[in-house]
């Protein structure tokens, strides 16, 4: 049977809990909060036959995704005929539902992605074929990776931190920076020092903290340093900003993090 039967959303908080440590800590000048534990959210999707699980992207406050799967969409989702419906037709009834209030992307969007990829997990069970060929089929059998974070309170740390990643076979990897410019160099330089490597690059993140100008400093003297990419440099709103940038670097800039949907992207890809 294809028809779904239950939909239930699940809050996960991973790791130790130390009894004392506040659930979401700030660190400026970034301006996000960060959880002091992992937290995320499972969804569960079932017929009486197959069951589908999805997973959403909820760093902070998964209870709000949760609320909105198990209000809104699960009343929506039970007695659907998968089957007779596909996953697209599902998923879009999903986004609409809360459309014309505004709630197109935030907490509703993610929402959305968990349900989505249950979705498509109970519909390849129900099909027994792998998702990838219900979408029409694979272009890659490997992925490339890259270390999203190379840790360490000083730049001769990460510089250490850096090397070990070489030596384990990473060849990409990114540095969080957020101070001024002078400093965020001292750590790329003493990576790229350590890894002495033509084939590693290094790409910074600067979790949206520079104006223009410390922006634009920045951004020049990773061009010099033949950077990977520089992500978030600016407050992420501004697509002016980000533009003029983009067009005075030879360094990629890279947004994205904080869109939701087709629209959003659209205005940027424009």
């Amino acid at each position: 049977m294809s028809v779904i039967r239950s939909v239930e959303a699940f809050v996960l908080r991973l790791g130790k809990d130390d009894g004392g440590a506040a659930r979401y800590i700030s660190a400026p000048p970034v301006r996000s909060v960060y959880p002091s534990r992992e937290e995320t959210l499972f969804v569960r999707i079932a017929t009486d036959d197959h069951v589908g699980w999805g997973e959403a992207l909820t760093p902070v406050a998964p209870e709000a995704p949760a609320a909105v799967i198990t209000h809104l969409f699960a009343p929506l989702l039970v007695g659907t005929d998968l089957a007779a419906t596909g996953v697209r037709p599902v998923t879009t009834l999903l986004q609409a539902s809360m459309r014309e209030r505004g709630h197109l992307g935030g907490h509703h969007a993610d929402a959305v992605a968990g349900v989505d990829i249950a979705l498509w997990d109970l519909f390849g069970q129900i099909h027994r074929l792998p998702v990838h060929q219900l979408l029409g089929g694979a272009y890659r059998t490997e992925v490339p990776l890259y270390l999203t974070s190379v840790a360490g309170a000083t730049p001769p740390e990460r510089a250490e931190q850096a090397a070990a990643a070489r030596a384990d076979g990473f060849t990409r990897m990114k540095l969080h920076l957020t101070t001024e410019p002078r400093r965020a160099l001292e750590t790329v330089d003493a990576v790229l020092g350590a890894l002495d490597d033509p084939d590693a690059k290094v790409a910074v993140d600067a979790h949206w903290v520079h104006g223009q100008g410390a922006a634009s400093r920045l951004g020049r003297a990773l061009d010099e340093r033949g950077a990977w990419f520089f992500e978030a440099p600016l407050a992420p709103e501004d697509l002016p900003g980000h533009s003029a940038l983009a067009a005075m670097l030879a360094t990629p800039v890279a947004v994205g993090e904080a869109m939701r949907h087709r629209f959003e992207f659209a205005q940027w890809a424009g």
